[in-house]
């Protein structure tokens, strides 16, 4: 009886051990994350402004390649020519990611 006492109280210091560990690994791992999540979000920021803006309205295209001859068949035909900035969503998009930007300490 005594050798299954030690046993148990044996695998229950293990256990705990274990759980220990799990949860400093788990604690750990989110730090890196919320750095490696911020680099992207910069990344993806400055690439938007790079590949979208037209410096000349200090706004931006609808879709990526401006400059490309796409006619607008979905609203009132194919005489619609796409127009050289969007208006709403992009200006929108991007306003909206600024302002989560500037949540974050580093970057105010």
């Amino acid at each position: 009886m005594n050798f299954k006492v030690k046993n148990v109280k044996l695998w229950a210091c293990f256990a705990l051990i274990f759980a220990i560990t799990a949860v400093q690994q788990a604690y750990s791992q989110k730090k890196p994350l919320a750095a490696e999540y911020q680099k992207r979000a910069d990344e993806f920021y400055t690439k938007v402004w790079q590949h979208y803006r037209v410096p000349a309205y200090g706004l931006f295209t609808e879709n990526y390649g401006a400059g490309q001859a796409d006619t607008l068949t979905y609203f009132q035909g194919a005489g619609v020519k796409e127009k050289e900035v969007s208006f709403l969503w992009p200006f929108s998009g991007v306003f909206s990611a600024t302002n989560v930007m500037l949540k974050i300490p580093a970057l105010r």
